[in-house]
């Protein structure tokens, strides 16, 4: 395994990289402060701007999480990041989240291309899997557009608000590359 830490990932559309401290204002404005869009996404809920402008956090270098930037217009639109990581068994889980205000515009599909060939062929990973809810159909064809095979359906793998959710369950190998 080669870490490389969450590198600047560039698309034609999109950059992806760490947050700045001085990137917390946009943050704020963009994606924390609208409490519709926090919902949505799963995204912490800040109860005020103060509390959210003194986050600190470090982030090592085996740990992968960017925030999705519009490239010509530096606009934070969403997330993306490894939420569990097996080195030994050379395999990450990736989750996403776009502000539903930017649904619908290729942006998860288009980060999500770039942090799959980035964790296979230059951190390391052999296996990528995502899930996502058997009702979210654009989560399902995000990873669909990106070449992931399903592999199933996870049953009750997701609790939210007193309810458990079946989910699909989808992976991307090394193999898939060549």
């Amino acid at each position: 395994m080669n870490h490389l830490g969450s590198k600047s990932l560039e698309t034609n559309r999109l950059v992806l990289r760490k947050d700045t401290d001085g990137d917390k204002e946009l943050l704020w404005e963009y994606m924390f402060s609208d409490k519709e869009a926090a919902k949505a996404c799963n995204w912490i809920n800040f109860e005020n701007k103060e509390e959210f402008l003194n986050l600190k956090y470090e982030i090592p270098d085996n740990i992968y999480n960017w925030t999705i930037w519009l490239k010509n217009k530096n606009i934070p639109v969403g997330g993306i990041s490894i939420h569990h990581q097996e080195d030994d068994y050379y395999h990450a889980e990736v989750g996403y989240s776009i502000n539903p205000k930017y649904w619908r515009l290729g942006y998860a599909s288009e980060a999500l291309e770039i942090v799959l060939d980035f964790l296979i062929n230059k951190v390391g990973y052999e296996r990528i899997s995502g899930e996502c809810r058997i009702d979210n159909i654009a989560s399902k064809k995000v990873m669909e557009k990106c070449n992931m095979k399903l592999e199933g359906i996870k049953r009750k793998a997701y609790y939210k608000n007193g309810v458990f959710y079946d989910n699909y369950l989808f992976s991307k190998i090394k193999e898939d590359y060549k």
